[in-house]
């Protein structure tokens, strides 16, 4: 979802500047998607074994 700069966040961890507020229990990595659970490693294509 994008949101217009000035208009209020309706995520209240959402900060002014639009970047996702830290977690708690660990910072975002980069790459990584805001809500993506710590534990939930981003899903990556399969390697294909074909040449």
């Amino acid at each position: 979802m994008t949101t217009t700069p000035g208009e209020p966040q309706p995520d209240p961890e959402v900060v002014p500047s639009g970047d996702p507020a830290p977690i708690p229990t660990e910072p975002l990595q980069p790459g990584e998607d805001p809500g993506v659970a710590p534990d939930q490693p981003e899903i990556e294509p399969p390697t294909d074994p074909r040449p």
